[in-house]
């Protein structure tokens, strides 16, 4: 077991599913000076939205998430085109199906942007956070954390009045391009 990260993890606040983060992410790379430095720009690298031209170890807990996190969009853009009457979109070779993903996304689909939005990132954290109870006090265990720490700043983003009207415009900009495209088809 490494040390560092044993040390480091042990320092990090408690931080539930849910729950509101008390480190920043800067006060969180910033404590990443007691780890090796290979290590730490791997952690700093768990970002979301995943940059999609990230490219992490294999079988590290960051190629997991990049993994489910896939499966997740794709299984919404299915869900999306069946709601819509479009033809379900083709499954990337890499992207495994997931039965437990489409019934959580049944199960939000009622709620407004703004709750789906909150569900979809508890739904990604509690994937995290097995991960991560799988590799505590590892660097894999850091990296769930950070993940988890950049979708709550995130999601704190659009708590505000303007960062909800962001939200909302963004919402409603797709919305209204995949709503639309089924009327575009039927009128050729």
């Amino acid at each position: 077991m490494n040390t560092e990260f044993c040390y480091f993890c042990m320092q990090l606040p408690g931080f539930p599913v849910g729950g509101t983060p008390t480190l920043s992410l800067e006060e969180f790379d910033s404590r990443l000076d007691v780890v090796p430095d290979d290590d730490a720009r791997y952690v700093v690298s768990c970002t979301f939205p995943l940059p999609p031209e990230a490219k992490y170890p294999r079988g590290s807990a960051a190629a997991q998430f990049q993994s489910f996190e896939e499966s997740l969009r794709y299984e919404i853009a299915c869900f999306r085109a069946a709601k819509a009457g479009q033809s379900i979109p083709p499954r990337p070779r890499h992207v495994t199906p997931n039965s437990a993903i489409q019934a959580q996304i049944e199960s939000i689909a009622g709620l407004d942007p703004f709750k789906r939005e909150k569900k979809l990132i508890e739904i990604r954290s509690i994937f995290l956070e097995k991960i991560a109870e799988t590799k505590m006090l590892t660097r894999e265990a850091a990296a769930c954390y950070r993940f988890r720490l950049a979708m709550a700043w995130r999601e704190n983003l659009y708590r505000n009045p303007a960062g909800r009207e962001r939200f909302s415009e963004t919402v409603d900009a797709i919305e209204d391009k995949f709503i639309d495209a089924p009327e575009v088809a039927s009128k050729k």
